[in-house]
């Protein structure tokens, strides 16, 4: 394992750089060595922080890397990048999963087709997240969740996704099996795509069943999502 070097303090400019990209909550294209390998991953940075006379910034996934360790850092936009798009409609997957699940759970009396098919889209998104990372199915399609274990599975499955989308290779093929044991291949990218669509597919059906059994459904539409997180 290489050690790593004593901490050399980046330039003014470069740091207001990644103070402007922390405060915007840009997405960003990152380079930066981690035990003698380059890295490359996108993310937001969540803020920046010294600790011991070393200068370090957050990403929005908790990780934290050095500064003097960054090699490059670029601005990206959702409309000119793929990776960023999918990451920022992943986002509004998730943060509308999370709504009816949340409005689910506070239901005195929960519909079971509503819950059965917010449990669908877990199960899906993990089967198509454990395709990508080549892992064998471990949730059966229609596998039933209570409204606790829905809001931690989304969670989980939202997380691993977002890890597959930050690093990897976009046009990567995909061999999979669907559920009738044909085979099939896809790109990454368009698993994901599937996944975000699917989710919108059977959120408007749980919006249907709510509607028809006199209960107010929660709005989820994008728009929604885009003035909250412009």
């Amino acid at each position: 394992m290489n050690e790593t070097p004593n901490y050399e303090p980046i330039s003014c400019d470069f740091y207001d750089q990644i103070e402007i990209f922390a405060l915007r909550k840009n997405w960003i294209r990152m380079e930066y060595m981690s035990e003698g390998d380059l890295v490359i991953e996108v993310a937001k940075i969540s803020t920046t922080l010294t600790r011991d006379k070393t200068e370090y910034l957050l990403t929005d996934q908790g990780q934290e890397i050095r500064m003097d360790l960054l090699k490059r850092i670029t601005q990206l936009s959702p409309s000119s990048n793929m990776r960023i798009n999918l990451l920022q409609k992943m986002e509004y997957n998730n943060w509308s999963n999370q709504k009816i699940a949340t409005h689910l759970m506070n239901l005195k009396d929960c519909p079971d087709h509503a819950l059965r098919r917010m449990s669908h889209i877990i199960n899906a998104h993990d089967i198509w997240n454990r395709r990508i990372l080549q892992l064998s199915q471990r949730f059966k399609i229609w596998q039933e969740w209570s409204c606790e274990e829905c809001k931690e599975l989304l969670s989980h499955v939202h997380q691993e996704s977002g890890k597959i989308l930050r690093r990897s290779q976009l046009d990567r093929i995909i061999h999979y099996s669907n559920t009738k044991i044909e085979p099939h291949e896809s790109t990454v990218a368009d698993i994901i795509y599937h996944v975000i669509n699917h989710g919108t597919y059977h959120r408007g059906q749980i919006s249907d069943i709510l509607s028809s059994a006199g209960i107010e459904a929660i709005p989820t539409d994008f728009i929604l999502f885009s003035r909250i997180h412009a």
